[in-house]
């Protein structure tokens, strides 16, 4: 299964190999196994049973919490930016109204054809209403039991140094419900820029890299290990250096 992303909408494709009983399909004998109405990246699956699959992907999001869609976006005629607070800038862009997002859906294989289609209703922003922008982007995972990722809090000023922590999001069985708050993960000493964040092979612990110092460039990283993805308090830092500066 794969993504294309296209400037207006992201198809979702299906393998047909997969779909029927042969294997003896040609390489490239795809079909579409749904349509997102707007630009996605960065697409990551993980199978949840025999029959459906998790899936999340990169997107921007409306104030509103909305997929962006670049081209249905009302047009502007102006180059000109006003900006009334700091940060305008996110590492190497500007600051848009739209900001990035983790958005999720299913794929669900249909028992009468064996092919595979997208949830009817639309992705879920698992980060809508919690004050969280993504951080970078493919910094996340997914596996059958949730989401990790890195992101940052509007709330904290990015002024006084980089800061973005590890949240985790439990996984949604059906697609239609409520947004589950994702759960910040903290280690004393380390409250500074986070990255890399990845699940265990058996899905029950995850690992992810954070920074002390103030400013981003003067520090190393330290690794970390949750080591009971269910209970966020159970991070603790491994390889530490004679130093205590990092690994």
């Amino acid at each position: 299964m794969g993504c294309c992303k296209g400037f207006v909408e992201s198809y979702i494709f299906g393998d047909e190999a997969l779909a029927g009983e042969t294997q003896s399909l040609t390489l490239g004998s795809t079909y579409s196994a749904g349509i997102i109405a707007g630009p996605v990246s960065d697409v990551k699956i993980a199978a949840l049973d025999d029959d459906r699959f998790a899936i999340a992907a990169v997107g921007e999001a409306t104030p509103e919490g909305a997929l962006y869609n670049p081209q249905k976006a009302p047009k502007v005629y102006s180059t000109g930016r006003e900006y009334t607070a700091m940060p305008v800038r996110d590492y190497n862009k500007w600051v848009t109204p739209q900001r990035s997002s983790i958005w999720y859906t299913t794929l669900e294989k249909d028992s009468e054809n064996g092919r595979y289609s997208l949830a009817k209703t639309d992705p879920m922003n698992i980060l809508m209403g919690t004050g969280l922008v993504f951080s970078v982007d493919a910094d996340f995972d997914i596996s059958s039991r949730g989401i990790i990722c890195i992101a940052k809090d509007t709330k904290v000023k990015q002024g006084e140094g980089m800061r973005s922590d590890f949240y985790y999001t439990l996984m949604f069985t059906v697609i239609d419900t409520a947004v589950l708050k994702p759960t910040i993960v903290t280690v004393a000493g380390l409250q500074r820029a986070s990255s890399s964040p990845a699940f265990s092979s058996d899905e029950r612990s995850a690992t992810f890299l954070q920074k002390q110092a103030q400013h981003f460039e003067d520090d190393k990283s330290h690794i970390l290990i949750v080591q009971n993805i269910n209970d966020t308090s159970s991070a603790v830092e491994v390889l530490m250096s004679e130093d205590e500066k990092g690994a």
